[in-house]
């Protein structure tokens, strides 16, 4: 014990003898608030190089304790404002930290890149507001957990940005009947502009009219209207080349109409469309397609084409579906080196065929059924991967080595004794650092096994915690939960469906680096479970600093009552929105 603390304490020594510009080198590695922890009061001299240093300061945080931020704002923020370069925040707890950041975010005038998720529509108002004159802001990203209702407002606020090239936005905003009046003066500066929120096609025209410089558009929510499309366009968007359209209901004629109107130009189209209408067959139309790219899009270089639609709805067998897809197989498309392949698999709500384009660039990959195995595509830019099947999985021809991020379907049908073989022939588990489990096939001892070999997941999403009949005291004493505990890196843990408290206790057991837990509590178990995770494992759980609890809105008040009378925390934020309940202390 006393060599490793001599050891301990020399290596220190060495790192505290190097030069100050090779530490500031190794600070600019870092994340500035985890130097900040590491560093700040560990003595004078690195309390000094952090105060008087003038490397830029960019906050990326996933998890931090409300007083360490607290501390972190005064100490080493708030006199240097203008040395903040980007803010990132990314977890329920931005609902809170957020509120206390807005009070200074106007004197940012260094800030270029902003980025926060989980913030509460309330806020967003006065976030823009904060931001409006901050004369380098060039990227904006924005994701709430609830819904807007002043659209038009919120668009206009964000297209006024002096700097703004980069938008992007996660917030689903409330229809009304009024529209985005069209841009006359005034337009924007952004050139990537990408909405996973709901546009409607009747909308289209008037948001584009603000971004005359747009290079880059993505759709990812975009949808027919029961409006008519008006008369009235905007200017033609001569910069633009790429263009992203993730759509539902919008008939092809139309689609046409609006790649006419705006988007001749491109030299890169993904396009991805659900089509549960007796039309689905005019996307699946290859001539239609060729003589659209012949006369429409002569530039286009890049193709990324999906569709999906319900076999039982169109009434067609798959001999009929295989004739269209053959179509795709011309000299045309081939040319071009633009391949497709199809494949059906079953789901509750009936047969389903998706059609889709190869593509070696591709960053995510969805292996349905086995008839996803028919490709013969380099994987390796494949960094998120979707599985449906587990016999396609086992006979998959390829390997994706790069895969980062797994999510298992719900429609996953477990084999268990050959899973783990057949997972680990397929990605490389050690480079796993995201894990969604929608499958509830999965007993507990499974996911213990998957967790053993895979020690670099920070983020296990799980549907359920099924535990069968093994009580929990045996499971707990095992030598594999006991590794899994000692080993596992497990940050962030979601669990979807109800648990009762011994299951909080069993996973909070096991993930003992758990720093934001995410759970949709039984009512009647409410204040026990917060009674465990603020009081009773306060010390075993000293990561801990953040839960959201999903389905219990309602209950907000009650969790207030019981922190307070039962003094469990003196300082924390409690928000609700969504139905969700937001504490972070």
């Amino acid at each position: 014990m006393h060599q490793i603390k001599r050891c301990k304490i020399k290596h220190s020594n060495s790192f505290e003898n190097l030069s100050n510009e090779i530490i500031y080198d190794i600070f600019e590695y870092l994340n500035s608030h985890h130097v900040y922890e590491s560093f700040f009061n560990l003595n004078q001299r690195f309390q000094n190089l952090l105060i008087r240093s003038n490397l830029p300061i960019r906050i990326h945080i996933s998890s931090i304790t409300k007083p360490t931020f607290h501390n972190y704002i005064n100490d080493l923020i708030k006199p240097h404002l203008n040395r903040v370069e980007s803010i990132q925040f990314s977890n329920s707890f931005a609902a809170g930290m957020s509120t206390d950041l807005l009070l200074i975010m106007n004197n940012f005038i260094q800030l270029k890149t902003l980025i926060i998720h989980d913030i509460l529509s309330v806020d967003i108002d006065r976030l823009l507001d904060a931001i409006s004159y901050l004369p380098h802001l060039t990227s904006l990203t924005i994701a709430s957990v609830d819904e807007i209702k002043q659209s038009i407002e919120f668009y206009q606020k964000i297209f006024h940005l002096p700097a703004l090239k980069y938008f992007e936005t996660k917030i689903e905003i409330t229809k009304f009947d009024e529209w985005l009046p069209f841009a006359t003066d005034r337009f924007s500066s952004i050139e990537t502009l990408i909405l996973h929120n709901e546009i409607e096609f009747d909308e289209i025209d008037s948001l584009l009219s603000y971004v005359p410089k747009l290079r880059h558009l993505s759709l990812n929510k975009f949808k027919m209207s029961y409006r008519k499309r008006g008369q009235q366009r905007a200017s033609t968007l001569i910069h633009l080349t790429s263009v992203c359209c993730r759509m539902s209901g919008i008939e092809f004629d139309d689609f046409k109409l609006l790649i006419h109107d705006y988007f001749t130009q491109i030299s890169r189209l993904t396009f991805s469309n659900e089509c549960f209408s007796n039309y689905f067959s005019q996307y699946l139309n290859a001539d239609e397609w060729e003589q659209l790219i012949s006369t429409t899009l002569p530039n286009l270089r890049i193709f990324n084409f999906e569709q999906q639609f319900r076999i039982w709805f169109a009434q067609i067998d798959q001999h009929i579906i295989d004739n269209y897809v053959k179509k795709f197989n011309s000299i045309f498309w081939s040319s071009r080196q633009w391949f497709f392949n199809c494949c059906y698999f079953s789901t509750s709500f009936g047969e389903l065929a998706y059609l889709y384009s190869a593509n070696p660039y591709r960053h995510i990959f969805i292996i349905y059924n086995e008839t996803s195995n028919q490709i013969n595509e380099n994987m390796n830019s494949v960094k998120q991967l979707y599985i449906h099947s587990s016999e396609a999985m086992r006979t998959f021809p390829t390997c994706f080595s790069n895969v980062t991020q797994v999510t298992l379907s719900s429609r996953f049908n477990l084999k268990r004794n050959t899973f783990l073989n057949d997972f680990s022939h397929l990605i490389s588990l050690r480079n796993l650092t995201e894990l969604t489990l929608n499958c509830d096939r999965f007993h507990f001892e499974q996911i213990l096994e998957l967790l053993s070999y895979s020690p670099n997941i920070h983020t296990l999403n799980l549907n359920t915690l099924p535990l069968g009949r093994t009580k929990f005291t045996v499971i707990q004493q095992t030598d594999l939960f006991r590794l899994v505990s000692n080993t596992n890196m497990i940050s962030h843990l979601t669990i979807r469906q109800l648990i009762r408290l011994k299951k909080v206790q069993l996973i909070t057991a096991l993930c003992c680096r758990l720093e934001c837990l995410t759970v949709n509590v039984a009512n009647d178990d409410l204040k026990p479970i917060i009674r465990y995770l603020l009081f009773k494992c306060e010390k075993k759980k000293r990561y801990l600093s953040s839960i959201c609890f999903t389905k219990c809105s309602r209950f907000t008040e009650d969790i207030q009552r019981v922190i307070s009378n039962e003094q469990l925390l003196d300082n924390y934020t409690l928000n609700s929105a969504n139905g969700k309940v937001f504490l972070w202390w």
